[in-house]
């Protein structure tokens, strides 16, 4: 069963905004009980159960599956999905770069290995999601209209073509039920956010 579109009022967009960052902090790094609470709230509608369950589950494990689903087993690079060579820091992860440049979103490299990071992108849709929801809350409706425009093409040539793959295969390799739902969680609110209305 297909879902209508939602209008995307600035409200809406921040919501997002505020997800995708919460989202981007879990696959930057392995959860903590600091960042595992800071993105508390806002996973309960996403994760569920899930997000009560990691908070009692061994950290230590949770770890453990970070390792063994993102650093050793399914690479959340852009640039192994897009590139046809399948090399981490190829012509994918300039493209990507230089998007963020042009949109003077500056990338903390100390965090992630590179630019096409996952969580690097994710931040990234959040700054789109947060400049398009300013513009409409200020009547900027040409500027939200770009900025719109945008996040679409973000999604399209950059985010999706790898991530809705990285996160199906990354659901059916991890090992806890916190980075499962996690992935699927995130491709489902990366689906939805493509099919918001203008």
């Amino acid at each position: 069963m297909t879902r209508a579109p939602r209008a995307a009022s600035p409200e809406l967009l921040r919501s997002f905004a505020n997800l995708s960052r919460a989202l981007s902090l879990l696959f930057l790094k392995e959860v903590v009980r600091e960042s595992l609470s800071a993105a508390q709230a806002l996973l309960d509608d996403l994760l569920g159960a899930d997000a009560e369950r990691a908070a009692e589950t061994d950290l230590e494990e949770l770890a453990a599956d970070y390792a063994q689903t993102f650093l050793h087993g399914m690479p959340p690079f852009g640039s192994h999905y897009l590139d046809p060579t399948g090399l981490l820091n190829a012509e994918a992860t300039g493209e990507v770069a230089s998007l963020y440049r042009a949109h003077g979103f500056v990338v903390d490299v100390t965090r992630a290995a590179a630019e096409d990071h996952l969580g690097v992108e994710l931040e990234f849709l959040a700054y789109l999601l947060e400049q398009e929801a300013a513009a409409g809350e200020t009547g900027r409706q040409e500027d939200r209209a770009q900025v719109r425009t945008w996040r679409l093409e973000f999604l399209d040539r950059h985010l999706l073509p790898f991530a809705l793959l990285f996160l199906e295969a990354a659901a059916e390799t991890a090992r806890s039920r916190f980075y499962r739902s996690l992935c699927a969680g995130t491709r489902e609110t990366l689906i939805d956010l493509r099919r918001l209305a203008p």
